[in-house]
């Protein structure tokens, strides 16, 4: 079971439902590479590879992802892949 690292903040300790630091469940990979997590009360929410401590089965299925990935090297791999896609695209279209 993944968790949230840190500690709980007021909110979690004043209602536990809430709670994302005690244990939560990978639910799957979102193509932005955050993860999509329920927590034990059933609440949904993504976080990146960073905000999370992955048990060793969770690490080695996600192996291939940069689970050190924080939001701004998220948004910095999505830019770049956008911008690969629109040079491939304009390449393209330079050839009909």
């Amino acid at each position: 079971m993944a968790k949230v690292k840190g500690d709980c903040s007021v909110a979690c300790k004043k209602d536990k439902r809430v709670c994302w630091h005690d244990s939560c469940t990978i639910i799957k990979m979102l193509m932005t590479g955050k993860f999509l997590i329920s927590n034990d009360q059933g609440f949904v929410r993504g976080a990146t590879p960073a905000q999370l401590i992955l048990s060793n089965e969770e690490s080695r299925i996600y192996k291939e992802y940069d689970l050190e990935a924080d939001q701004l090297a998220l948004d910095a791999k999505a830019e770049k892949d956008i911008l690969r896609w629109r040079l491939n695209h304009q390449s393209l279209n330079d050839r009909v």
